[in-house]
């Protein structure tokens, strides 16, 4: 899925060998059941790796860190 919105292999490959890789096709799935368009899907998981790379490396505990999770920060940013 995420494949849609990254062309680039070398993107791609950073992208799931991130700590957020196992969350990010199950986040773009729900993305686009909801009909976020291409470009706000593309954002929000620039801005989901970004938060779970973040989170890592501040010390959060990663396994809290599931799709809902995600999903619920994804609902916060539309609220901004």
């Amino acid at each position: 899925m995420l494949t849609t919105y990254f062309k680039r292999q070398t993107t791609q490959a950073t992208y799931y060998s991130g700590p957020a890789g196992p969350y990010l096709d199950e986040f773009t799935h729900w993305l686009e059941q909801r009909a976020y368009r291409h470009e706000s899907i593309r954002r929000r998981l620039q801005g989901a790796a970004q938060f779970i790379t973040w989170a890592q490396t501040s010390g959060c505990d990663l396994q809290s860190l599931s799709p809902a999770t995600l999903v619920r920060l994804s609902l916060r940013i539309d609220m901004i």
